[in-house]
């Protein structure tokens, strides 16, 4: 029966009324529906942009006891970056106002003390020349020869508890006081060593042996006390040196020393992949990183033999190397702040053929791929430009131009 009516309608009408009343109230009904299912469809987008912002760019297995990270190539932390400030250069064309001579000629590595003193050792002279924290030249140490106080042939040192040791190995280690006085020449003392805390040092041995008619040379990287008696050792390689030809930087392990820790790297063309050790030889853990090998382009294969040769000083070289290595001799370093930076390879172009880029890890994580101003970078063992990471500051040794720069970050 239909509802009384305060005007009168005709039946059609009110049948009418109410079919467009159900109408509205069917439009309502399917109204509500559309915004809750609308609704629904926007929490699940929320949820799914949140999830993937809190997604790991990694993933962690044990493996013997030991944490393996499988990085990504996305970085934990896009917006990290390392921003040096140029301070100053030192000039090896600059000339000692006693001697007349140039300062150096042929730079092979950077080292500091705990006062900030600067400290260069020049092969083609044979002494390491001292300056203050601000570049200023104060004395040059040790000469040429094979007497008390003379070195022959030195490319490496270090400074532990304020003594240098400079390294002429496989032969042995010369002494002396930050101030220049000559202590003693040590041929006990054969290795490369690195101090990795006030107890602990690092040591490599790179020896020469005849087996049959081949000759063969054994790389090793241990671990001493500080009284010099080796305890552990890390990494080791044998290789044939098979002459000019022998890509000798390859077959040397990759490795860095640094906030109470050892990294190596694997030896390879296409596998990413560090291990960490304290410093009791403890392999604390792994870094993986995908990574596909990149070739090396003609230009950036000429540049690595020519380097080479100049620092082999031998038989031209005729390298057959194809890929670069993922990570090579000295493309490893530990920041003021216990980063890891890894100077893995990139495909070069015009634009950046000479960027120096860097990997950076912490704790195991990949943190981000950084360009830092800080001079010319290569992918690979490069002789003529080596960068050392010390305390605050990092120094960029550049041979062509017999010079090296500071800056601080």
């Amino acid at each position: 029966m239909l509802p009384k009516l305060h005007k009168k309608y005709s039946k059609e009408q009110v049948v009418l009324g109410s079919i467009v009343n159900d109408y509205c109230e069917l439009t309502n009904v399917i109204g509500e529906w559309r915004m809750k299912k609308l609704f629904t469809l926007l929490i699940a987008i929320l949820l799914l942009v949140n999830c993937s912002k809190n997604e790991k760019n990694y993933t962690v297995k044990e493996i013997d006891g030991v944490k393996v990270f499988h990085n990504t190539t996305t970085p934990a932390d896009p917006n990290f970056k390392i921003e040096p400030k140029k301070l100053f250069t030192i000039s090896g064309d600059e000339t000692d106002s006693l001697s007349g001579k140039t300062h150096f000629k042929y730079p092979t590595h950077v080292d500091v003390d705990d006062d900030g003193n600067i400290y260069i050792l020049d092969n083609k002279s044979a002494s390491i020349i001292k300056y203050d924290s601000s570049g200023k030249f104060i004395k040059k140490i040790g000469s040429k020869g094979q007497g008390p106080g003379e070195l022959d042939n030195p490319w490496l040192f270090s400074i532990f508890k304020g003594t240098i040791y400079v390294s002429e190995f496989p032969k042995c280690n010369h002494l002396f006081t930050t101030d220049g006085e000559f202590l003693q020449t040590d041929s006990i003392i054969k290795s490369v060593i690195e101090d990795i805390n006030d107890s602990t040092l690092l040591s490599e041995n790179l020896i020469n042996e005849a087996v049959e008619d081949k000759m063969f040379m054994t790389h090793t990287i241990g671990l001493m006390k500080d009284d010099f008696k080796d305890f552990k050792t890390l990494e080791l390689n044998k290789f044939e040196d098979t002459g000019p030809d022998c890509n000798i930087m390859f077959n040397v392990i990759p490795y860095c020393v640094g906030n109470d820790k050892i990294y190596i790297a694997k030896r390879s063309y296409d596998q990413y992949e560090i291990d960490e050790y304290n410093s009791h030889g403890v392999n604390t853990l792994k870094i993986r990183k995908s990574y596909a090998r990149i070739p090396l382009n003609d230009k950036e294969l000429e540049s690595y033999v020519r380097s080479r040769n100049t620092f082999d000083n031998a038989e031209k070289a005729n390298f057959k190397q194809v890929y670069k290595q993922v990570i090579h001799k000295c493309g490893m370093h530990i920041d003021k702040n216990g980063n890891l930076l890894v100077e893995a390879p990139v495909k070069r172009t015009d634009k950046n053929e000479y960027d120096y880029i860097v990997d950076v890890f912490k704790d195991g994580v990949f943190i981000n791929t950084i360009k830092l101003d800080i001079g010319k970078g290569f992918d690979y063992y490069h002789t003529e430009h080596r960068h050392f990471f010390k305390g605050n500051r990092i120094f960029y040794m550049n041979r062509e131009e017999n010079s090296v720069t500071v800056y601080e970050y």
